[in-house]
């Protein structure tokens, strides 16, 4: 996180960071001009440098799960790219990270600005992550894993073209609401007329105007006592059903 220059006005003057460091911290002109002396071509590299790391790690595997996630990283003081962001109600990063789904290991981290939408350069990004991995092992599968956030039309091209398996959030929308609308209906009568909680998944192709192609879209239709709770994903996970899918992969 950037300091603002007040801040390490005050911490240079710090007894424990005196004691810790020996010595008094840099001044925030000479951070800055550290911070911004490196290049696209530099910061290009660093981020490499992370996925490498990953890719050495992967001897012996036949298959991995690529996590993908934005984290909100409030911020304190004028700090570059800090902007608000109205979801989270802050100044903020809103920082992508990509993460092996079984070890937690980071692939790799993205300072973001704080009001970039959940999937802003994440498809760029990922292209980059599987093209170090099959270099190395072409034959490794890839699944991502990711919410609703992270559903564009750019990803489902680069998983076509790089034949990646995926469960990802789908946001609802009019059509998708129209699609279990009768489930729904049912599922909410069960409830009602025998206080009985249930659970009803349905399956369908559904294409969104943005997309090449349709997509293989499953819907979680359940009453909860508190209400309806819906949720939609699509996924290319054939050897598994829905419920599979939904609760044994997604959920994770």
């Amino acid at each position: 996180m950037r300091i603002h220059a007040n801040d390490v006005h005050h911490l240079q003057h710090d007894p424990l960071y005196k004691d810790t460091l020996e010595g008094y911290l840099a001044s925030q002109y000479t951070i800055s001009r550290f911070e911004n002396s490196l290049s696209k071509e530099a910061i290009f590299g660093l981020c490499y440098g992370w996925i490498d790391r990953y890719v050495s790690s992967l001897k012996g595997k036949k298959h991995i799960i690529i996590d993908i996630d934005g984290t909100d990283d409030s911020t304190h003081g004028k700090q570059q790219l800090a902007t608000f962001n109205g979801y989270y109600g802050q100044f903020m990063y809103n920082e992508p990270f990509f993460h092996d789904g079984e070890t937690g290991q980071i692939i790799v981290p993205v300072l973001r600005p704080g009001n970039s939408h959940s999937n802003k350069w994440y498809v760029g990004i990922l292209k980059r992550i599987i093209t170090k991995i099959r270099r190395v092992y072409p034959e490794m599968m890839i699944i991502i894993r990711a919410d609703s956030g992270f559903s564009c039309a750019p990803f489902y091209k680069l998983a076509d073209g790089h034949h990646l398996k995926y469960a990802i959030g789908l946001p609802s929308n009019e059509v998708l609401k129209r699609r279990v609308k009768r489930a729904a209906r049912v599922v909410k009568y069960l409830y009602q007329s025998r206080g009985k909680k249930h659970q009803h998944f349905i399956c369908f192709d559904y294409k969104a105007g943005s997309w090449h192609k349709p997509q293989r879209c499953y819907s979680k239709i359940e009453s909860t006592g508190l209400g309806m709770n819906i949720r939609h994903i699509v996924s290319n996970l054939e050897e598994r059903d829905a419920r599979e899918i939904y609760f044994g992969f997604y959920v994770k």
